[in-house]
């Protein structure tokens, strides 16, 4: 009986090292080859069509069925039945036999054996297999086909149907006879032409089945199409090969040291007591290989003996209870560790070399106790956890799999170097890794050939050592994995690629030219950032530069003033969307001091075939500067997409040094077959978009466009801002020459509230740099332009003065009603050109501000009011035509403005200073202009003015003149002056009293002054010539009695009664009377 059970004990430990036993019913290999034709199954046999479970299968042989109408029988038959089952066909009343199936919708038959080595000494090495394959019907089908029946083996099954199996085609039965297109049919599967022979054909080779160790051998049908053949196996011969065998140099934890054979269960481990089992007795500790685990569940506890243990390999079994290895003295490991269950070793381990410590899949090991010695080579695509901050030992090597860590300390010395070949760390606390003065020359990462994860898993993780190797650094989990090492590499230290897939990537150091993604190229996916704080990545000037490839919802990040991706090598790409699929990616800053550069041109993908593809999305963001120093000549290196602009500021054009390519295409372009489509940009509320480039002869559009050099992109200003930096400085000549282009944008302009912001802001801190005068910025509109927003010209808060100025070459204008433009204190609004501020019915109202001005240059421009405290010029024969002019000053350099017909309060213009020169021009029209004057009077220069106008009553001269009074005739210009305030009023002639009537006060006036020279308008003087005459009372007369002219709007009043034409006659006739005598 203690016999019977050793041996079946024995058996168990077999299986527990992963060996299958040898059940009941095994086909034992011991010396010549197996055969087997199933003819002595059936001693009696049955009718056709009988299914039994008895008599068995040969010892060994087994099937199995799955189904709805699976069962544990067999069916005997010559192959006149259709139904699915397990067959044992043959000649109806014969003994000879063969196994086989026919599949069906409900029952699915495998059938096969099992094998044992039961060569006591020798090693299985190979085996091969012959048969034939016997069809015993043809099921029929209306297109008849073929069927198959597929072998296959397992070495490790322990069943028919676990376990891994291997498919060798070669050994497929497929059915030789299929020609029925009616109903099945039964076919003598002993006829040649019904079988197909297996010559000896090699199943595996390059074993090692150890004694007592299976392995088996199946056919497995399918449920085909239509009604499925009889197909089954005869004359199975299996012949094999042997070698030595070595046995395994281990002993199995067996806590029962009571009953012979292993058990599982706690106890101390120590080179005393017979706690482990050899295969046949309970033994001591011998130093071999120690396997912990049998069949089994729950958990057990081992502790490590006083004075500590060594062993070879420690294995923890699969399938088995789960082990903690516990204690304070040391377990020493020379060989490695096999994790096929998940263990936790808490007492101290000493690696005696460097070893394999393998962790198979969904296992996971956890070492808690100091580890010292050696490096760990981790392997196997399970969990390690490494938690003591104290190890010691030689370093990690990761291989495959997972390793957990929480701290520098858990990677051991600190001089020790961590190496990937393939793998996943994964941080489970934050922590830094020390550079040099961290310990030892601090820790390096080498990143060996394959991919290493670093899953930051919600932690923010430094590596202030070296980064090196060329392999593939993949980011995921949140979190902020920061690489900081300061060394200055030369070549690049870290060459392999980085892809971000969550988190965040951060390259932070003290030397200013560190790369710490080398040549690799950066690729930034959905939930990914990668943040360049405050260093330069890439090579400037030179051939070898890290390439960053920004996907759909991926991320870059500067901080600090020399946040810069460099010029050299490849450029920003940013993956390309589709009509379906728009990809979104975002650039953004997190300071206001923060200057992020890039000295390469921003670009997209390739485009899909015959699509010049243009849906992406770049959004800028936060406080900070992002600078685009340079563009692509053409648009497959140009950004085909938009720009969104949510915060800070996006410059086009560096702020010194040279820029390469295109700097004015630095927003981007595509064709669109035949012509160039400039990239839009849409500036948000908070944010600015800043033109402005350092080059003398910058190149615009590809070289040969014949394009102006302007910023061609069109631009909506949503509440943000434009701003000139105004960059017009040629680096390689005279510092004060200002180049001939002033960061000019020539795209269509749409305003839907923001403002321009014109400022210079460099500054004399720049040592070595003389920037002299205020910088000018040009608006050249040649698209469609767009006003329905308020617009602000601001000096900025780094400004120093600076012109915006803005014409027009193409494309058509629309304003919305109350569009409007505020020239803030400081600024210049100039208008050149043809103006983009009307579209013909609605007109952009412009304030300005206190100490700014509006300055009309060349060109003919159109807006509604013109308000402010500031100043307002014309220039040489440029025109201005507004509502109306309210400002500090009106000044017309040979300029003119022209007030549109309004002839109501609305019209009304106001200035504190009116200074007309040469043969300028203001065109009241129907409108009044007051001169809030401080000092001597102006009024002799106002009257001056109003004389040259009137030029004899044509209102065709220059200065200050009445075009609505040339075509009506009978009105003009009246003016007063009450100390204060001049006024120059649209009314009739002979309103001396300026209140828009003609009646007997003004008659008065002018009877009280007749004859009278040196006179104004107010005493009668309606023709400017200084004298009081009948012309003056002819004037009057006509229109004696009108009114309704301003304040408010209107022509001639009612026609006058006789009676006050008599009352006139007989006044003209004294008036007359007077005259003669005089």
């Amino acid at each position: 009986m203690r016999a019977k059970t050793q041996k079946r004990l024995a058996l168990a430990a077999w299986a527990a090292l992963g060996f299958s036993t040898a059940a009941f019913g095994q086909i034992s290999l011991t010396t010549g080859p197996y055969t087997q034709n199933f003819d002595s199954i059936l001693v009696t046999v049955p009718a056709d069509n009988t299914t039994q479970s008895s008599p068995p299968l040969p010892t060994g042989w087994v099937f199995s069925e799955s189904g709805s109408n699976a069962n544990t029988s067999y069916r005997v038959h010559n192959g006149g039945s259709s139904a699915g089952d397990t067959y044992l066909f043959g000649a109806t009343g014969s003994a000879e036999r063969a196994l086989g199936g026919i599949a069906s919708g409900s029952l699915l038959p495998t059938w096969g054996a099992q094998f044992v080595n039961g060569n006591g000494a020798l090693a299985i090495t190979s085996f091969s297999l012959a048969y034939t394959g016997e069809q015993w019907r043809d099921g029929g089908a209306t297109a008849p086909a073929a069927q198959t029946t597929f072998f296959e083996y397992s070495l490790d099954a322990t069943t028919i149907t676990g376990g891994t199996w291997t498919s060798v085609t070669a050994l497929n039965f497929t059915s030789p006879t299929f020609a029925n297109t009616g109903g099945g049919v039964a076919l003598n599967g002993n006829d040649p032409a019904n079988q197909v022979v297996f010559a000896e054909t090699l199943v595996a080779s390059g074993l090692s089945i150890a004694p007592g160790q299976t392995f088996w051998i199946r056919w497995r049908d399918i449920n085909d199409s239509g009604n499925d053949h009889g197909l089954a196996i005869d004359n199975v011969t299996l012949t094999f090969t042997t070698g030595p065998w070595v046995p395994p140099t281990y002993l199995t934890w067996d806590a029962d040291t009571g009953a012979a054979g292993v058990q599982n269960g706690a106890g101390t481990w120590s080179a005393s007591g017979n706690n482990w089992w050899n295969g046949t007795a309970n033994v001591a500790w011998s130093g071999v290989d120690a396997v912990f685990g049998v069949a089994g569940s729950g958990t057990h506890t081992v502790t490590i003996g006083t004075g500590g243990v060594t062993a070879g390999n420690v294995k923890f079994t699969a399938g088995s209870p789960t082990y903690t290895l516990a204690g304070g003295d040391t377990l020493t490991i020379n060989g490695g560790i096999t994790a096929d269950n998940s263990a936790t070793i808490s007492a101290p381990v000493n690696v005696g070399a460097d070893q394999q410590w393998n962790v198979a899949a969904s296992q996971t090991l956890t070492v808690s106790g100091a580890v010292s010695g050696g490096k760990i080579i981790k392997g196997g695509s399970g969990t390690l956890i490494l938690s003591n901050t104290g190890n010691s030992h030689n370093g990690v090597q990761l291989d495959a799999g997972i390793l957990e860590l929480a701290a520098d300390g858990n990677l051991g010395a600190a001089a020790a170097e961590f190496v990937s070949s393939g793998g996943t760390i994964k941080f489970t606390a934050p922590a830094t890794f020390p550079g040099p003065g961290g310990g030892a020359g601090g820790r390096t990462f080498r990143l060996n050939a394959g991919t290493t994860v670093f899953d930051t898993n919600g932690n923010d993780i430094t590596i202030a050592g070296d980064l090196v190797g060329g392999g593939n650094l993949v980011k995921t989990g949140a979190g902020v994995l920061t690489l900081a090492s300061p060394s200055e590499p030369s070549p690049l230290n870290f060459s392999g690629g980085t892809i971000i897939n969550g988190g965040t990537v951060r390259v932070n150091a003290e030397a200013n030219n560190f790369c710490a993604t080398g040549s690799g190229a950066v690729t930034i996916n959905n939930g990914g950032a990668f943040h360049i704080d405050d260093i330069q990545v890439g090579v400037p000037w030179g051939s070898v530069s890290s390439r960053i490839f920004l996907n759909h919802g991926g991320t870059l990040l500067g901080t600090g003033p020399g946040a810069n991706y460099s010029r050299g090598g490849d450029a920003l790409t940013v993956q390309n969307g589709t009509v379906d699929s728009e990809v979104v990616v975002d650039i953004k800053t997190l300071n206001a001091t923060d200057v992020f550069t890039f000295g390469n041109t921003v670009r997209t993908g390739t485009a899909p075939t015959g699509l010049d593809s243009s849906y992406n999305k770049i959004r800028v963001s936060g406080p900070g500067r992002v600078v685009l120093s340079s563009g692509g000549t053409t648009s497959t290196v140009a950004f085909r997409g938009s720009w969104e602009i949510n915060g800070g500021i996006l410059q086009v054009g560096p702020l010194l040094g040279s820029s390469l390519g295109e700097p004015l295409n630095a927003l981007g372009f595509r064709t669109d077959g035949t012509n160039f489509v400039f990239t839009p940009a849409t500036v948000n509320a908070g944010a600015m978009l800043a033109i402005g480039v350092d080059e003398t002869n910058p190149n615009v559009g590809p070289p040969t466009n014949g394009l102006p050099p302007y910023i061609r992109n069109p631009i909506t200003l949503n509440g943000g801002k434009i701003a000139s930096t105004a960059f017009d400085v040629d680096q390689y000549g005279d510092p004060n020459v200002a180049s001939p282009v002033h960061g000019a944008l020539g795209g269509a302009l749409t305003v839907q509230g923001g403002s321009i912001l014109v400022y210079n802001p460099i500054n004399s801190t720049l040592t070595g740099w003389d920037y002299q005068g205020p910088r000018n910025v040009n608006l050249v509109s040649d698209g469609d332009t767009s006003w329905s927003g308020n617009l602000t010209v601001d000096p900025g808060p780094l400004g120093v003065g600076g012109a915006f100025k803005i014409n027009r070459t193409g494309g058509t204008v629309s304003v919305t009603a109350g569009a409007s433009i505020t020239v803030l204190a400081g600024a210049s609004l100039q208008l050149d050109g043809t103006g983009v501020l009307s579209d013909g019915t609605n007109h952009v109202n412009i304030v300005n501000n206190s100490v700014s001005s509006l300055n009309v240059v060349t060109g003919n421009h159109a807006v509604g009011d013109v308000t402010g405290v500031g100043n307002t010029t014309v220039e040489n024969t440029a025109s201005l035509t507004a509502n109306r002019i309210v400002q500090n000053a009106l000044t017309l350099n040979g300029g003119n403005v022209n007030i549109r017909v309004n002839g109501g309060p609305s019209g009304v213009s106001a200035v504190n200073s009116l200074n007309i020169v040469g043969s300028g021009t203001l065109d009241l029209a129907d409108n009044d202009i007051t001169i809030d004057y401080s000092g001597p009077s102006p009024i002799s220069s106002v009257v001056g003015w109003i004389t040259s106008g009137y030029n004899g009553g044509a209102w065709t001269g220059t200065g200050i003149k009445s075009s609505q009074a040339a075509s009506a005739g009978n009105t003009a210009l009246g003016y007063g002056d009450d100390g204060n305030i001049i006024t120059v009023k649209y009314t009739w002639y002979g309103d001396a009293t300026l209140d828009g009537t003609v009646n007997f006060n003004d008659l008065l006036k002018l009877s009280q002054n007749y004859n009278g020279t040196g006179k104004d308008w107010s005493l009668g003087d309606f023709t400017y010539d200084g004298n009081v005459n009948f012309n003056d009372l002819l004037k009057l007369s006509q229109n004696y009695n009108k009114t309704g002219l301003s304040p408010a709007a209107g022509g001639d009043a009612a026609v006058p009664e006789p009676a006050t034409v008599s009352l006139l006659v007989l006044a003209s006739a004294g008036l007359l009377a007077r005259r003669r005598r005089s």
